[in-house]
C-alpha cells in the first residue's frame, strides 16, 4: 500500500541577527517583533492539525513555532536537532553583527574544507550534513500523514538538496556544489515549501512567501 508523508519546511522569522543587531551566539538569538509577526502569519496557513511539530532548539525556531504550537496545542512536539550550520567557533558571535562576520565567514566557505572544525562550538561541514541526513531518515521513516518543521535556511536548502542530488560522496566538490546551491535558493525569514514524501521518493512544491511579507509597526 502507498503511503504519502507531507512535510512543511518553515524557516523561523526575522531574527535580531538577520535584522542586523548583536548576537550573543547563534543559538539564543531572538525573533524582533517582525518576526514574531510573521510567526503568527505561518500559524495562519495551517488549516488544520498536522500529526506533530518538529521544531529546531533554536531560541528563534522555538518562537516561530509557538503560534502554530497555540493554535493546535493537542499536536505532539519534538525537538529534533535540526539547528542552523555553526561552523564559526561560539567566541565569534560574542557581540558581533552578521555584517563584522561576514569576512570570517566568507573565508571558511573559500577554504572549502569539509572536515575542519574552527574552534569551540563550531561544528564540521561534514558533521553538519550528517545531521541533515539523519533528519531526512527520521522524516522517511514516518508514517503516512503531515508534519511542519520550524528550522533554518541551510537545513531547508540542504534537505531540498539531498533529496534533489541523492547521497554523492564526501568530498570538498560537494561542499562547494551545496554552496552555490544554498547562495541561489532564496528562501527569506519565514519562508515555507512542502515537500511530499512517497514510498521513498520526494516531490518538492513551490517555496511560499507572500505570508511573510509583514513588517512591525
Amino acid at each position: 500500500m502507498s503511503r504519502t508523508l507531507c512535510v512543511l519546511l518553515v524557516r523561523h522569522g526575522e531574527s535580531e541577527d538577520n535584522a542586523g543587531l548583536p548576537s550573543d551566539s547563534m543559538a539564543s538569538t531572538p525573533l524582533t517583533p517582525a518576526g514574531v509577526l510573521q510567526a503568527e502569519a505561518v500559524a495562519g496557513l495551517l488549516d488544520a492539525a498536522p500529526g506533530r511539530f518538529v521544531v529546531s532548539p533554536y531560541v528563534r525556531a522555538q518562537q516561530t513555532s509557538q503560534p502554530a504550537r497555540a493554535r493546535y496545542p493537542l499536536v505532539p512536539v519534538e525537538e529534533w536537532p535540526v539547528h542552523e550550520f555553526t561552523f564559526l567557533p561560539s567566541s565569534a558571535y560574542h557581540g558581533t553583527t552578521l555584517a563584522e562576520r561576514q569576512s570570517s565567514e566568507d573565508a571558511y566557505w573559500r577554504a572549502n574544507d569539509p572536515h575542519v572544525v574552527l574552534g569551540e562550538g563550531a561544528e564540521s561541514f561534514d558533521a553538519f550534513l550528517a545531521r541533515v541526513q539523519d533528519a531526512r531518515e527520521r522524516l522517511e521513516a514516518l508514517e503516512s500523514g503531515r508534519v511542519v518543521m520550524f528550522t533554518h535556511k541551510k537545513v531547508v536548502t540542504a534537505l531540498l538538496w539531498s533529496w534533489l542530488a541523492g547521497r554523492p560522496a564526501e568530498s570538498a566538490r560537494r561542499m562547494a556544489r551545496f554552496r552555490s546551491f544554498d547562495l541561489a535558493i532564496e528562501f527569506p525569514n519565514a519562508a515555507c515549501v512542502e515537500v511530499r514524501i512517497e514510498d521513498g521518493r520526494a516531490w518538492l512544491g513551490s517555496v511560499r512567501t507572500e505570508h511573510a511579507a509583514v513588517r512591525s509597526g
